[in-house]
């Protein structure tokens, strides 16, 4: 019997076909990765500047002429809902500080990750509001 010896040029054909598809999965499933990862980083700076805004605001209304009272940090879970500080389900924490000087009432928000104490804050917002006219600003 004569037969043909068999031809392997198909089969490798294939392989390669295989190989670029698996390839191109892996680049593609990465892609994917890192921009579900940009959409979380800038939900969370969304949510942070959200958050810091509210507690400047806030600290600006509430001020009482008193000297400042360090306040305690607030908590926040995943999903940006506030729980306390210390609660197994914070993720975030909220640190306000504020002074007086100079006629100014100064105050800080900063916005960070719960247990993270190497990485930097996710936001960190400072403002001032004078103390001279309620409502306004004075003039020297």
């Amino acid at each position: 019997m004569n037969r043909k010896p068999a031809s392997y040029a198909f089969l490798m054909e294939m392989l390669w076909v295989c190989g670029f598809f698996i390839l191109a999965a892996c680049i593609f499933i990465l892609a994917f990765v890192k921009a579900d990862r940009l959409s979380r980083d800038a939900d969370n700076l969304n949510h942070a500047v959200l958050v810091a805004e509210n507690a400047l605001e806030t600290s600006f209304a509430e001020y009482d002429g008193t000297i400042p009272s360090p306040q305690p940090p607030a908590g926040f879970d995943r999903n940006w809902i506030p729980c306390g500080p210390d609660s197994p389900q914070a993720s975030y924490l909220l640190v306000i500080s504020s002074q007086v000087d100079e006629g100014l009432l100064y105050v800080t928000a900063q916005v960070s990750e719960k247990g993270k104490v190497d990485s930097p804050p996710i936001y960190t917002l400072s403002g001032a509001r004078s103390l001279a006219a309620k409502g306004g600003f004075h003039e020297k």
